[in-house]
């Protein structure tokens, strides 16, 4: 971003196709906002409260409370994803970190696992029982029937 105390005669916003591109200039632009985009001056503000009655009040956002064993790193991505029990439920999880620095991360997203899969696999097995008291798996678990 660059500032010059000369006034333009027009806001100028430039693309990359990718960190090492050259800029090439987007046309049409009549002013940048607060968000570095062409658009109107609007500035989204705290809330406290939902935008809509029908929505739950968020409580927590995408930290995991499972103590991070169900958080898959780069380093065990390939035998998570070659883990048939686990692979269907393999998700992309990109916090702050991960996007500004283009790092990798996923979770294993088990809101719909079918309760036969952490007895097809040791390591779910594993997870699923290391995960923290907040996680409640004796609760899924009992929920699901499973006497794995």
């Amino acid at each position: 971003m660059g500032f010059s105390r000369e006034r333009a005669t027009r806001p100028r916003l430039f693309e990359y196709e990718t960190i090492r591109s050259a800029p090439v200039e987007v046309s049409g632009i009549k002013t940048i906002n607060a968000y570095l985009v062409d658009g109107a001056d609007i500035l989204v503000g705290k809330r406290r409260a939902p935008l809509s009655p029908d929505m739950p009040k968020v409580v927590k956002g995408s930290m995991p409370s499972d103590g991070g064993h169900l958080v898959v790193q780069p380093d065990a991505y390939d035998a998570v994803s070659k883990d048939p029990a686990m692979a269907p439920y393999l998700r992309p999880y990109v916090g702050s970190k991960e996007l500004i620095n283009n790092q990798k991360r996923w979770c294993l997203w088990l809101q719909d696992m079918d309760p036969a899969a952490p007895s097809q696999s040791s390591d779910l097995k594993n997870r699923l029982k290391s995960g923290s008291p907040d996680m409640n798996v004796g609760a899924v678990i009992s929920g699901m029937g499973v006497g794995w």
